[in-house]
């Protein structure tokens, strides 16, 4: 597929070395002036999360290399076991050899540029490039009164999760959700997308009163997420190291304008303070969580358990959800991204088509 500025190469095997020989020639056929723009997670190349020989056959290509990283390395931890302390060298070592060879280096939040200077301080110095919304707007709350019947009911307040449900987040969810049902009677937990079929029937088996409480959607294609987004009062979306400005799932729902509990952590940037786009508690704590979520819902009275300023306002939900619009316009739309990208380049952009997002 190719346009005026833009040629996607399908990798069809992975990224093996076979794969990665047929890649190479097929941009050398197109010649001119090429740059490899490299969406780097250690994950997504195979071997495991291994795949040196792709780090290697990128910093030997003659092409100027871009690259951005979503992820940089497996955590090194203490007392972790022998399989993880090896594949955090290995990813480390992968990750200082494509920074080193790259042009430029992109980070999708601060915490990881900290992370590159200390592995590669010989690389060029790392630029923070907004991570938008992968789930475009396709209308306003008046669009998806359908779906607040279906399962929020007549006046039920709805709370949503949206993401991918990894173990760590669905541990907290586990928590979370029980609690925040109990401290909220007229509320409903709707789980957005893959993954949200499987919590609801753990929750229901161990609460069966709730199976009439908390629904799941399963996959959704972009515009009947949107939609559901657009359905629900509150989302409620937690992570162990705290909220970054790499979480697409906290993206869509800020661009939305949904108010969002999240929780904040030893990677959370200090932005999400300064900007009033979410609502925040310890990440350690997924009853904070809840507090959080169920003061937003409830009357003004009952949000003084609560101590924040924010939720003291009576119309604290509203003001959260312009809050994080707002600061997703400012800081997060898409043409920030393009803008960085094009701060001081205007050739063409030769992506591999298995990692365009």
């Amino acid at each position: 597929m190719t346009d005026e500025r833009v040629t996607v190469h399908w990798i069809r095997g992975g990224f093996n070395v076979a794969s990665l020989r047929g890649l190479g020639s097929s941009i050398e056929r197109i010649g001119g002036t090429a740059r490899l723009l490299a969406q780097y997670v250690p994950q997504a190349f195979g071997y495991k999360g291994m795949n040196i020989p792709f780090c290697l056959w990128l910093a030997g290509r003659r092409e100027s290399v871009w690259a951005m990283f979503h992820e940089v390395m497996f955590p090194r931890e203490t007392s972790q076991p022998m399989r993880h302390r090896v594949l955090a060298s290995v990813t480390a070592v992968m990750a200082r050899i494509v920074a080193r060879a790259s042009e430029r280096v992109f980070v999708s939040t601060p915490a990881w540029a900290a992370i590159l200077r200390r592995i590669a301080p010989d690389a060029p110095e790392a630029e923070w490039l907004p991570v938008p919304s992968t789930i475009p707007r396709v209308g306003d709350r008046n669009d998806a009164h359908g779906i607040v019947r279906r399962y929020g009911g007549s006046g039920a307040r709805l709370v949503g999760h949206f993401g991918s449900y990894g173990p760590p987040i669905v541990r907290h969810l586990d928590v979370a959700i029980p609690a925040l049902l109990e401290r909220t009677p007229d509320a409903s937990i709707l789980l957005l997308g893959e993954g949200g079929v499987a919590l609801r029937q753990r929750l229901v088996d161990a609460g069966p009163a709730l199976s009439r409480r908390i629904w799941a959607t399963g996959p959704l294609a972009a515009r009947e997420a949107s939609l559901h987004l657009l359905a629900c009062d509150l989302m409620l979306q937690p992570f162990v190291e705290g909220v970054t400005t790499r979480r697409t799932s906290v993206m869509a729902a800020l661009l939305h304008g949904v108010p969002t509990v999240t929780t904040s952590g030893r990677l959370t940037e200090p932005l999400w303070r300064q900007t009033g786009a979410v609502a925040l508690a310890p990440a350690a704590d997924p009853t904070a969580l809840a507090a959080v979520a169920s003061a937003l819902l409830a009357d003004p009275t009952a949000r003084a358990a609560v101590a924040s300023a924010l939720l003291a306002d009576p119309t604290a939900r509203e003001r959260l959800g312009a809050a994080g619009e707002a600061a997703y316009d400012r800081l997060f739309d898409v043409r920030h991204t393009i803008a960085a990208l094009r701060r001081t380049d205007r050739q063409a952009l030769h992506l591999a088509g298995a990692h365009v997002h």
